[in-house]
């Protein structure tokens, strides 16, 4: 019994503590404990092999070893086992050792031979169980919401900043976190590592097409890329020259020498769109076009799980780092952004599957990079969330697909969203942009069932202001929606019903970022770097106006600090 310890009084025992272990990693594996005195001992050859299998020479080992030396410590002097004493006291090593060599004995012919096994190697495997693998990445938890976050309400560039890590170029990405660390986005296609304590930037990574490929694949793919270029170009060339004979038909005199001009021009473009057709890796490393000044290729933002971190860019590249930024993996998808305003969407970690929604959505295997699954669903500009049904995870897609992680089959449909993200709260999912609604989730989920779900809306809603791109925050029964020209609205969450609505008064600049709640208040900011911090509750009350440089980001709550990733910096707002 170990009552005595509590009580300050000395333990009783009949005989010292004493253990062995074979595979130890130091040279003494035997070990004798009498009060403050550790007398160690070492074993004779053949060695046993570390860890793993069970080995028949193994076992004869153990039954056979001999003690060959000792070791003595004093731990009340020496907790470090630093100075030996074995030499020094014979006779108290000669006693403990007598003692050792007896307990040794007994438990050599008590061990029983154990028959060979092959270990299987399953602990050497990342297993992700199915609804653990979550990981932090877009609005950290998906919903923006923080209940018992104690953050703070007023700052400027020079008030109540804990630091502000300038970076080269900007990223509309939300900075993600683990324990020591803060990922960050860095145009156009970088990922950058910042202390958390400090914001230094500890590694930065970029992931271009020349990153990720191997030299002698890149010359080779560059110049197909540059063929297909040309061929672009003669294609566009050609389909100006046939709009403009197009034009001129009506007033033509010689309309039959035009339209031979013209069907000559179309059998130029379809030569030329088969051999475009026939260039799929071209395609695939051709940089997709973005619109630059506002979206850019580091919109989406990375997901880590403390210990790996991956990243999708415009470029179509997703890839896999470990927490010293060393790249694990790298793909070039075949997928297309959406055409001009480029990629959005953020990845999602879900039963042991990384999702990936460019124009299919992609699960990958988190720690190869490899497809797992691949379904057609259509781009949105929104980001995926999980909801749990019955225990079971599944992903919402912002165009309202239902999609099932194990097999990325679509189950059921909702109301698409045109940009915003849908909201999981309990048993309910929100969509909320210019239509409002929200939607009861299924108890359970019958997987031999054929038919698509299609839940009806509990209620729907217009709030007021036109487009939505911010993500709602919902909290103690209210949503709390702004539109992208700042006008705030409040609804009841069970009813739809408007609460109240206000005029937020930003400025000019939209309102593109997602709204944050942490603890009592309420953020809204839109990208002239205006942020107006309210309280929760069915009535507006302001708390403060804050201005920082220009963001498209989203403000994030981390450990009771605010965190906003703006043009030029990576700020630390708090203690």
């Amino acid at each position: 019994s170990v009552v005595a310890l509590f009580e300050d009084k000395p333990v009783k025992r009949h005989q010292p503590l004493y253990w062995q272990f074979h595979v130890a990693r130091s040279r003494p594996k035997v070990a004798l404990r009498d009060g403050a005195w550790k007398l160690l001992a070492h074993l004779s050859d053949p060695q046993i092999k570390p860890f793993g299998d069970i080995r028949p020479d193994d076992q004869k080992a153990i039954k056979s070893q001999q003690i060959t030396g000792f070791e003595l410590y004093n731990l009340k002097d020496d907790i470090s086992e630093a100075r030996d004493r074995a030499k020094d006291l014979p006779e108290r090593t000669s006693q403990m050792g007598a003692v050792l060599r007896r307990l040794f004995k007994q438990v050599q012919q008590e061990t029983p031979t154990w028959p060979a096994w092959t270990w299987p190697r399953l602990e050497a495997q990342r297993i992700a169980w199915s609804g653990q693998l979550r990981g932090y990445g877009w609005r950290t938890n998906g919903s923006g919401s923080h209940p018992s976050a104690d953050a703070p309400t007023h700052w400027s560039p020079k008030e109540n900043i804990a630091w502000a890590a300038p970076l080269p170029t900007r990223s509309n990405s939300l900075p993600v976190f683990t324990r020591k660390a803060v990922f960050t986005c860095i145009e156009p296609f970088g990922l950058a590592k910042l202390d958390l304590a400090d914001g230094k930037i500890l590694w930065q990574r970029t992931s271009s097409y020349a990153d990720i490929t191997s030299p002698g694949d890149w010359t080779a793919i560059q110049k197909k890329v540059r063929a297909l270029k040309q061929l672009t170009v003669q294609k566009a060339s050609l389909q100006k020259q046939r709009e403009v004979l197009e034009e001129s038909l009506e007033k033509a005199t010689d309309k039959k020498a035009v339209v031979a001009k013209i069907e000559k021009i179309e059998a130029q473009e379809d030569t030329l769109r088969e051999k475009i057709d026939g260039m799929p890796l071209a395609a695939r490393y051709t940089v997709p076009i973005t619109q630059p000044q506002y979206n850019g290729y580091t919109t989406a933002t990375p997901i880590t799980d403390g210990r790996l971190v991956w990243a999708v860019f415009g470029n179509r590249v997703v890839t896999c780092f470990d927490m010293d930024g060393n790249r694990k993996w790298a793909r070039v998808l075949p997928d297309n952004p959406q055409v001009m305003w480029g990629h959005s969407a953020s990845p999602l970690l879900i039963a042991g599957r990384l999702i990936v929604p460019i124009e299919d959505i992609v699960a990958l295997d988190p720690e190869t990079g490899k497809d797992l699954w691949r379904t057609s669903y259509g781009q949105t500009w929104g980001s995926p969330v999980r909801a749990e049904i019955a225990g079971k995870p599944l992903i919402l897609m912002a165009n309202g697909r239902m999609v099932r992680p194990s097999d990325g089959k679509v189950i059921g449909r909702l109301s698409p969203l045109e940009r915003a993200s849908p909201v999981v709260v309990g048993s309910t999912a929100f969509y909320i942009g210019q239509r409002a609604e929200a939607f009861p989730l299924p108890t359970r989920l019958d997987p031999k069932a054929t038919k698509r779900l299609r839940p009806k809306a509990l209620w729907e809603s217009s709030p007021p202001g036109g487009g939505f791109s911010s993500s709602p925050v919902i909290h103690d029964g209210l949503i709390y929606c702004v539109a992208t020209r700042g006008i705030l609205s409040v609804l009841d969450a069970a009813s739809g019903k408007t609460v109240y609505t206000r005029r937020l008064n930003l400025g000019n600049g939209p309102v593109w970022p997602s709204l944050l709640h942490a603890g009592e208040h309420v953020y809204a900011s839109n990208r002239d770097g205006n942020t107006v911090v309210f309280k929760t509750g069915r009535k507006y009350q302001e708390v403060a106006r804050n201005h920082l440089e220009e963001f498209i980001s989203t403000p994030v709550v981390h450990k009771n600090r605010i965190y906003i990733r703006t043009y030029g910096h990576l700020y630390a707002i708090g203690e």
